[in-house]
């Protein structure tokens, strides 16, 4: 197989070999960056800005703190690869080359065209698709809990039936959820959840069905049985796990300036901190302090379109007039700032200039399954659908599979 170019990231499945030399492994402490950590081991100092320099290098720019470092020395005590864990399941190796003109080794800093070689490693993990069912008696969190479900899994159900569900509204005693979800495993213990392979959620007696599916291009999307896309323009509401405190009204009266005034927007009521997320792809118009507003964001969609969120404690890091957002980006925190008596996010819609009801106006939903991946999908539905259909259990394992 060919050798990637220099600065070009390669898919692989292999472990390293394994190297003369030796590893040192280092825990990322808080407030610790990579030129520091290579200070503490006595690395060439360099290097650090050498790498984030490159377009895959810039990865190394924000480390986590918790994860862990693994440099490997070579015989003659310089540093040769380093490797970082992307996600619980890839690994980001940097491969260094660096010789004189004479064919010594030396530090890459004096070099005069270092080489680096950046590979996603993917570690060999075992797949299982995993079933677990539940009704909600108090709230979809106890209802989680109870069942079993990691809390990630079902703020991705959430996600996935946001557009149809208003998660913050429409819930009663007696709704019901069936999912199967992707289980990653590496030597016994288990390293993450994957994506949710198909899932059933039925509020007030209406039963909604999702399917995950690749079409031929490697996109990947949820769909309806019938290919509609589950995805609509605009999230139903841009607060998890919150409540309406306030609705779109003509006429309520204000708890703080005491009279009686249109309300042009929905409250959700949360606790200070929670994520407010950007109900559809926009760029962000506004960042800052607007009046009886607080502390708030607007964001323009496909020109017709804009929405506002208000009250909040603070903004996401780096969000600034001008920026692209992505559907479900979280652009700040709930908070109470301006004329509000507690914590909420109100929040408005508006189209052509004119505001509407979120909870009422009728969005339009994504493009269907292509028509040349019709056949393809069929199949596929027929093959989760029978999986879903399972008897209820706790946990249910469907399949074993190896990424190998």
């Amino acid at each position: 197989m060919a050798e990637p170019a220099p600065n070009q990231t390669a898919q692989v499945q292999v472990a390293i070999p394994v190297e003369s030399g030796r590893w040192v492994n280092h825990t990322i402490k808080r407030n610790e960056t990579l030129g520091i950590i290579f200070a503490k081991h006595s690395f060439d100092a360099a290097l650090p800005l050498e790498l984030t320099r490159t377009e895959d290098g810039k990865r190394l720019e924000n480390i986590r703190v918790g994860k862990q470092l693994r440099f490997h020395l070579d015989d003659s005590g310089l540093l040769d690869q380093l490797v970082y864990p992307i996600d619980a399941l890839t690994d980001l190796v940097v491969k260094i080359a660096g010789t004189t003109e004479n064919n010594e080794p030396t530090q890459l800093t004096l070099h005069p065209t270092p080489k680096y070689q950046f590979l996603e490693q993917t570690k060999l993990y075992e797949s299982r698709d995993v079933f677990v069912a539940g009704s909600i008696n108090t709230s979809l969190y106890e209802a989680a809990e109870q069942n079993g479900v990691p809390i990630p899994v079902i703020m991705q159900m959430v996600n996935v039936f946001g557009w149809d569900i208003d998660f913050a509204l429409d819930l009663r005693e007696g709704d019901s959820f069936r999912l199967i979800y992707e289980e990653f495993n590496l030597d016994g213990e288990k390293l993450d959840n994957g994506d949710i392979v198909t899932a059933q959620f039925v509020n007030r007696g209406e039963i909604y069905q999702a399917i995950h599916f690749t079409d031929s291009e490697g996109n990947s999307d949820y769909y309806t049985p019938d290919g509609e896309s589950m995805r609509g323009t605009f999230l139903r509401t841009p607060v998890e796990f919150s409540r309406i405190s306030s609705r779109f009204s003509k006429s309520r009266f204000h708890p703080i300036l005491k009279t009686w005034r249109s309300h042009k927007g929905v409250d959700y009521a949360a606790s200070k901190g929670t994520p407010i997320r950007a109900t559809a792809d926009g760029t962000v118009q506004h960042v800052g302090t607007k009046g009886g507003y607080g502390k708030a964001v607007i964001i323009s969609h496909a020109g017709r379109f804009s929405t506002l969120y208000g009250h909040m404690s603070g903004y996401k890091k780096g969000l600034r007039s001008g920026k692209s957002i992505k559907q479900g980006d979280t652009i700040g925190y709930i908070g109470s700032t301006g004329l509000a008596t507690g914590p909420h996010l109100h929040y408005e819609f508006q189209v052509d200039g004119v505001h509407r009801d979120p909870l009422k106006y009728k969005f339009p939903k994504a493009s269907p399954v292509p028509e040349s991946d019709r056949l393809a999908f069929d199949a596929h539905v027929n093959t989760v659908s029978a999986k879903l259909d399972q008897p209820d259990a706790a946990v249910l394992t469907l399949a074993a599979n190896s990424n190998q």
